[in-house]
């Protein structure tokens, strides 16, 4: 399920790095079961910032059946107050913002590559 959200992080994570981090216990791996069926997958993590707000980031998702995103959502809504996150982040494309429920887009990240591949 998250291997097409990792084709756009641009090397920044792999199934493999993302396996060890959640055996590490530093991300949260989320699937999306319906009628039994696997239908989407995320993952996130608890992120301090140095002002001491906490923030709960959703940096990858994929999957079919986007009406599930508002419970998934919520779901990791409660997770993350649980933590003491004072909000939810998501990072993604652009069409994202047409199915997280509540959310507002912040800000976009523009990345510009330093060295020829």
């Amino acid at each position: 399920m998250l291997e097409r959200a990792m084709a756009y992080s641009q090397g920044r994570m792999t199934l493999a790095v993302l396996r060890q981090l959640h055996l590490d216990q530093r991300v949260q791996v989320w699937v999306v079961l319906e009628d039994g069926v696997i239908r989407a997958a995320a993952a996130s993590e608890v992120v301090n910032f140095p002002t001491g707000r906490r923030v709960l980031r959703v940096f990858l998702a994929g999957g079919a059946g986007l009406h599930l995103a508002k419970p998934a959502m919520e779901l990791m809504a409660r997770y993350g107050r649980s933590w003491g996150c004072a909000s939810i982040e998501a990072e993604g494309r652009r069409g994202w913002g047409r199915v997280l429920p509540g959310f507002r887009e912040v800000w976009r990240t523009f990345e510009r590559e330093l060295f020829d591949a």
